[in-house]
């Protein structure tokens, strides 16, 4: 059965956010924790995440903390956390996850995350060293490939610029900057710590170069001064983007260009080149909007840098950090949608997920409920599309919480339009969860979620929407019917169908005309099991069902470039088996060449529905099985000459399986 789904969509210029700023650095990185956790909580995989922290102590006591928490959690979808030390000695990190993923074999690894601590010790390593880490990072992009498992690298800041200025290739497979506030450590032997076990416990304890704890009173280099060393200061952007953009020939996107070069050399704080890679996305964002395709590509990776300069600044821009991730958010969304398979949205979608995530960290819902409730609303859009790509049960289950946590900050009298658009879409998640777990409870919840929808679009002035939802209700009612054997819920799919189409004609929309008609049928054929006791309701009931198959079939043909969203062989195959019922039914006073034409009917449709399903097997071997039923009958209304008159109209290939089967 077809079921309409609709994804609300939003512009992210609507979102309203104030300036704020928060002094408080307990409070500050006790939201980067939080949104550090949720990342990794999210359970995608593939991903790389930098988490940023110039302090140590607290370095250590959250790493600890995101451990314990993670491999504690009750969820099964939450991966465990690893924790692994890089070694002066031996600074590519992958050879250590790789002998660790050995000595694990006969562990189920399927979920799992690295968190990579250490790489500070690295500054004071020698040159070689620092380049062979460097250099396996920019390996590190295919081996990510292989490694089903999320990475996270704690990082002191120089290390951060250095990785983003030399190793891009790594920088951009980057898909969550974390930056927590603290007093810089020196990198001093004496502060340089290791994992250990300590009765079965992960603990942290000092060591200097030779294993013993060294003097506090070593002194080190200033972090300043290190980040200064190790940061090249040479270009803001790409070579290959800049000629992109200079090839476009746009002079307004040119003229942002040479403004940020300007600025770059001119070593201007974060804060204006955020600003200006924002303008550059913002620009290319419009021109994606126009149906320019190359420009989301260009709009991703100019918001990616704004997002990155503006991680840079201090104090970091809430309101800018915001817009920029609903900005990705959408883009990557959007540019999923372009995707031809599941396995190439599901980057896109990953991305999406954690964009839109991002950006809940900095509101409040009780001032800003309207950017609150258009966020949870796109994140619940979001785990919709992730669960046709995996953990499907999980997923609608994330993106019915989601929906949720939108309709508490979407109120039905300020926002009527939206408030109803996710009344439907949480509706259509607790439609697809009920495919998985908790059938009638789930789908009860659908109906009552699109009744609530139907309410607020008037069928005078949308009658599209309004129409899409009744034919929501009407499957919702059909699939209960499979649960629960109650012949009114049939009678109210069918009132519900019959409502859409008064609104969802073929003139106006064919596919949704002869998807809803598909399913009125399909609703008739099944109330004609119902009744089959009585003649009139039961041969009414398939006339019905014909009469709705037909049209389908009508209307579907008349269309044939137009995807439709339901089987249209199936609806042949269904239409012979109402003409066949109809035709053995000894209760219905047929004569003989009227039974002779239902069964020449249901022939003719069996035989489109053999040949459309060709490419399934399954499917095809059930057409074969109905064409020997109706080569029967027509065998037992009449004599072999009958018989050969069905055979005459059955295709040359599929006649010698028949025959054998008779």
């Amino acid at each position: 059965m077809s079921l309409a789904r609709t994804l609300e969509r939003h512009s992210p210029d609507t979102i309203a956010l104030s300036d704020r700023t928060d002094s408080d650095i307990l409070g500050w990185n006790r939201q980067v924790y939080q949104r550090l956790q949720l990342a990794l909580r999210l359970g995608l995989r593939h991903q790389v995440f930098f988490a940023i922290c110039d302090d140590l102590a607290l370095r250590n006591r959250l790493a600890l903390r995101l451990q314990w928490q993670l491999d504690n959690s009750e969820d099964n979808q939450v991966p465990s956390l690893v924790s692994l030390n890089v070694e002066p000695q031996q600074p590519d990190f992958s050879l250590q996850i790789e002998g660790w993923m050995a000595r694990n074999r006969t562990e189920d690894t399927s979920n799992i995350g690295f968190q990579i601590l250490g790489i500070e010790r690295l500054t004071r390593a020698s040159a070689g060293c620092q380049w062979a880490f460097l250099n396996s990072l920019r390996e590190m992009p295919d081996r990510l490939l292989g490694l089903d498992a999320t990475l996270l690298l704690w990082l002191p800041r120089p290390w951060l610029y250095a990785i983003a200025e030399s190793v891009p290739e790594f920088w951009r497979c980057c898909t969550g900057v974390f930056e927590f506030q603290g007093e810089p450590t020196p990198a001093s032997p004496s502060l340089e710590q290791q994992w250990h076990i300590e009765n079965g416990e992960l603990m942290l304890r000092p060591v200097g170069a030779n294993g013993v704890c060294p003097s506090e009173t070593e002194k080190t280099e200033d972090t300043q001064e290190r980040a200064k060393a190790l940061r090249p200061y040479t270009s803001p952007i790409d070579r290959a983007f800049a000629d992109e953009i200079r090839a476009s020939g746009e002079a307004n996107a040119i003229a942002l260009l040479r403004r940020l070069e300007k600025l770059y050399q001119l070593e201007s704080p974060p804060t204006l080149l955020a600003q200006v890679f924002q303008q550059l996305g913002d620009f290319y964002r419009d021109r994606s909007q126009n149906g320019i395709v190359a420009a989301i590509n260009t709009a991703i990776s100019a918001y990616e840098k704004a997002r990155e300069w503006t991680q840079r600044s201090a104090p970091l821009d809430f309101h800018r950090e915001t817009a920029v991730l609903n900005e990705l958010g959408t883009l990557y969304w959007t540019r999923s949608r372009r995707q031809a398979s599941l396995e190439a949205k599901l980057p896109d979608l990953e991305r999406a997920a954690i964009a839109y995530q991002g950006a809940l960290t900095h509101l409040d819902p009780e001032s800003q409920p309207e950017a609150w409730g258009m966020l949870h609303n796109n994140i619940g859009a979001i785990y919709g599309e992730l669960a046709r790509c995996t953990n499907q049960a999980d997923n609608f289950q994330r993106s019915i919480a989601a929906f949720e946590e939108a309709l508490r900050y979407r109120s039905a009298e300020g926002e009527p339009q939206q408030y109803a658009a996710t009344q439907n879409n949480l509706g259509t998640a607790y439609w697809s969860l009920a495919q998985h777990r908790d059938p009638v409870a789930n789908l009860e919840k659908a109906i009552a979620a699109y009744t609530e929808a139907s309410g607020y679009y008037h069928c005078d002035r949308e009658p599209l929407n309004y129409a899409m939802l009744k034919n929501n209700i009407g499957t919702a009612y059909w699939n209960l019917t499979q649960y629960r054997s109650d012949e009114k819920l049939l009678h109210q799919a069918i009132a519900a169908y019959r409502e859409a189409l008064i609104y969802r004609t073929p003139e106006v929309l064919p596919a949704g005309s002869a998807a809803t008609q598909n399913n009125l049928g399909t609703a008739y054929w099944h109330l004609a099991s119902y009744v089959k006791e009585e003649e009139k309701e039961y041969h009414y009931a398939l006339e019905q069902a014909i009469a709705a198959y037909e049209m389908a079939i009508a209307i579907a043909a008349n269309i044939a470039d137009t995807p439709l969203t339901f089987d249209i062989w199936a609806t042949h195959n269904s239409l012979a088996l109402a003409h066949y019922q109809i035709a053995t039914d000894e209760r219905l006073s047929l004569g003989r060449e009227s039974r002779h034409n239902h069964l020449e009917i249901a022939l003719h449709h069996h035989t489109k529905a053999w040949e459309g399903w060709q490419a399934k097997p399954e499917r095809a071997e059930a057409a074969i099985g109905c064409l020997v039923q109706t080569v029967r009958a027509f065998y037992n209304e009449g004599d072999i000459n009958n018989q050969n008159r069905a055979f005459s109209q059955l295709p040359p290939q599929v006649l010698p399986e028949i025959m054998r089967r008779l």
